[in-house]
């Protein structure tokens, strides 16, 4: 396979090596991001690195960055440890197109394909690209959350129509449940550290909201917190359970506890931050994708990933 190399310069040094024994959570810190200095934003790749559609941050393992659309809409690219040149790895197949994408503990990368109404899975180590779910019912699934068995939690928006918009559960083995309905905008998707509770935010009211996955089958969301309208994008929690959600339009990750209390914002230099993914080999790093300026911030976060 040919792959397409989109040319970067990279406002910090290359990626740097790999520690030795990194967990899952341990994932590598970019060379020239703030060393203790926390939550101070930067430019980690330059602005105009991406088109405005680059969205689904998400390091590996090894360090390498992947990004959803990072040269047009649909592609898939990854911006290898060591390198300057990110490399397209493909397209999506029929047109279509993501802007949320997770690996899971098993090491595959998972998709969410909102043109298609699908979820593909890419094995980095064999580079085979599949369909893992098709469901016509979904609206436009737009990011995920990933268990440590496996299981898909998916956020799925309906955007432009009358249609409601969802939530959807999938087994490791590909079984797809409606997990909830009615939610008219449901965006970013995130679970807390003991996978308890599912988080999410609906885009349209601001709201941040919290969903008990061991409490009564009747028993719906809450309110965690509530942001201006249109206000509220992707979504990662630490390992202390704090919440970071990306305020599009408002140029900041806010911190939020799960008690559902403002603990701080992080200024960003742009104004669009659309998501977000920890890394490095202490966890604490965070990369940011900012479609105003398409390009990616980073900046020092004092907890890992959860």
């Amino acid at each position: 396979m040919k792959f397409e190399r989109l040319r970067i310069l990279l406002v910090t040094t290359p990626l740097i090596g790999l520690m030795a024994g990194c967990t899952h959570a341990e994932k590598r810190r970019p060379s020239g991001a703030p060393e203790d200095v926390l939550f101070q934003s930067r430019d980690f790749l330059p602005e105009g690195s991406f088109v405005r559609n680059a969205d689904g941050p998400e390091f590996d393992t090894q360090g390498n960055l992947y990004v959803a659309s990072p040269n047009k809409k649909g592609s898939i690219g990854v911006l290898k440890a060591g390198d300057s040149e990110m490399t397209i790895l493909f397209d999506l197949p029929d047109g279509g197109a993501s802007a949320g994408m997770r690996f899971s503990r098993q090491g595959h990368l998972y998709i969410c394909d909102y043109v298609k109404h699908r979820i593909h899975r890419y094995d980095p180590m064999t580079g085979s690209l599949t369909t893992f779910v098709d469901q016509p019912d979904m609206n436009q699934p737009n990011d995920l959350t990933i268990t440590a068995d496996g299981t898909l939690y998916v956020s799925d928006p309906s955007w432009h129509s009358k249609k409601p918009g969802h939530l959807w559960k999938v087994s490791p083995s590909g079984e797809v449940t409606r997990l909830l309905t009615g939610v008219r905008a449901a965006n970013g998707i995130e679970l807390s550290p003991d996978e308890s509770k599912l988080y999410f935010t609906e885009s349209i009211s601001g709201a941040l909201l919290v969903l008990d996955l061991n409490g009564p089958a009747d028993e719906g969301p809450r309110r965690l917190y509530k942001f201006a309208p249109d206000t509220v994008d992707g979504i990662r929690t630490d390992k202390n359970g704090v919440i970071y959600v990306a305020r599009i339009k408002d140029g900041s990750i806010d911190r939020i506890s799960p008690e559902g209390a403002l603990l701080s914002r992080i200024p960003l230099i742009g104004k669009d931050p659309t998501n977000m993914t920890f890394g490095g080999p202490d966890g604490r790093t965070v990369v940011v994708t900012v479609r105003d300026r398409k390009n990616v911030e980073v900046f020092r976060a004092d907890q890992p990933a959860r």
